[in-house]
């Protein structure tokens, strides 16, 4: 009798110790969101790279510069980089130009949205490049930041 009644009193103790103990299993909160939706970004060229004629030299070389102008709308006072390779290629034919470009960078919108970006490009003939038009493309890209 003894022994069961000690093996009630055991069972009592941590049936009670379990009842009194605190729980800290699991705990919540809540998770807040939100969004804001902003004005697409648009890049448009509104002006070629245009060289022009290039004068090859008799000896040596000659570099010539232009600009391209593009038209960037987005979100008023949002930065936005622009970017692009630091060359690109010109050819005619098998032929080929190497134009270092400059312009990339990091730009604030104005608050209308919208601004005019420059990229200048140079090129560099020799005495001995292959007379002809010479024509080619790169990608310029906006991206917000």
């Amino acid at each position: 009798m003894r022994k069961l009644a000690l093996a009630l009193s055991s069972i009592l103790a941590i049936t009670t110790a379990a009842t009194l103990t605190p729980a800290i299993a699991a705990d919540r909160t809540n998770l807040t969101m939100s969004a804001i939706v902003i004005t697409p970004l648009n890049i448009v060229q509104t002006r070629a790279m245009n060289f022009g004629f290039i004068y090859k030299p008799a000896t040596g070389t000659a570099t010539k510069r232009s600009t391209a102008l593009f038209r960037v709308t987005g979100e008023g006072n949002a930065n936005v980089r622009i970017s692009h390779a630091p060359a690109a290629i010109i050819a005619n034919g098998s032929n080929r130009l190497t134009v270092r470009l400059s312009g990339a960078g990091t730009n604030r919108l104005p608050a209308s949205g919208a601004m005019t970006k420059a990229i200048g490009g140079s090129v560099t003939v020799a005495s001995t490049t292959a007379k002809g038009r010479y024509v080619g493309s790169t990608v310029v890209t906006a991206s917000y930041l």
